[in-house]
């Protein structure tokens, strides 16, 4: 097969799926009376991130950790830079103001804890099971 073709073919099929999985989870908390920013921030944000916990799960494997750094990092830039900047344009988002508030920091606590931990020049395990446990707080 081409592999220019491969290539577009690729990016219907995910075009499609990304289209078929918002409307499951759409649905989904219609059905469970969820709000939708919680269905985004939960199941959405989890399962569009099992990519990238399959790389960072390969590269640790494969014994290059560092490529689950730059994956992690640079995904987290084109969520932000790309993909919410592109939502904005089509659409605003509204949210209540606490809410904002809660989520905003959060998000930007992250990644300086994470830059506070690599100070160091490494992330150790020890690192790893720190941020582990801010994720299940």
């Amino acid at each position: 097969m081409n592999d220019y073709l491969a290539l577009v073919l690729g990016l219907a099929c995910a075009g499609i799926g990304g289209k078929l999985y918002v409307r499951g989870a759409v649905g989904l908390g219609y059905w469970a009376r969820i709000s939708p920013s919680i269905i985004g921030a939960t199941i959405a944000a989890f399962a569009t991130s099992s990519p990238e916990l399959s790389v960072a799960v390969n590269a640790a494997l494969a014994g290059k950790p560092q490529i689950s750094l730059g994956d992690a990092l640079g995904s987290n830039v084109v969520n932000v830079a790309l993909i919410l900047a592109l939502a904005l344009v089509i659409s605003e988002v509204r949210s209540p103001r606490d809410t904002l508030k809660r989520d905003f920091s959060v998000a930007l606590l992250v990644p300086v804890i994470t830059g506070f931990l690599a100070l160091d020049g490494k992330l150790s395990r020890f690192d790893g099971v720190l941020m582990l446990c801010l994720f299940a707080a």
